[in-house]
């Protein structure tokens, strides 16, 4: 697994629908639901809502199809604003789990900066299951978020 900045040229599969195993109940108005790891908005963002962490929570997308994918963009946690990042916990060790049944593990830095993840090997696969295995610790809140995620189909042409 290697991270690195992504070109602007390479275009995200557009995500059928998401999941989650949990998400954090709405408060004052504002949602933390599945969806919003790709409604495209980073100030928008999935928290779960298990007790606890979050260790062992996931979100899937489905790509509407099975597509070739070799990387992933991934904006780890509550990108609201600097001060909400900080707070909130977010995913350090993640496990990847392609409807293939394939796994891939992968480690975030503890960083507010979008994170490209190329995968150790292409995979063909038409959902992505993103498991939280291990957290950096928020400030204040104790639960779990994943901004945005986006996935790259390598027979799209797109160059990185």
């Amino acid at each position: 697994m290697l991270l690195t900045p992504i070109s602007a040229s390479a275009t995200p599969i557009k995500i059928a629908s998401v999941s989650a195993s949990s998400s954090f109940p709405p408060e004052r108005g504002v949602t933390y639901a599945a969806r919003q790891v790709a409604d495209g908005k980073q100030g928008s963002s999935w928290v779960e809502g298990d007790a606890g962490s979050g260790l062992g929570s996931w979100v899937e997308v489905d790509l509407g199809a099975e597509k070739h994918l070799d990387r992933m963009k991934i904006w780890a946690g509550l990108w609201y604003s600097t001060d909400y990042w900080a707070r909130a916990n977010r995913p350090k060790d993640l496990e990847l789990k392609f409807s293939d049944g394939s796994v891939e593990m992968v480690t975030l830095d503890d960083e507010m900066v979008a994170q490209t993840v190329h995968f150790a090997k292409p995979v063909r696969t038409s959902t992505v299951r993103v498991r939280v295995k291990s957290i950096y610790k928020g400030s204040t809140r104790h639960d779990t978020a994943i901004s945005e995620m986006q996935f790259f189909d390598k027979e799209s042409g797109a160059e990185v």
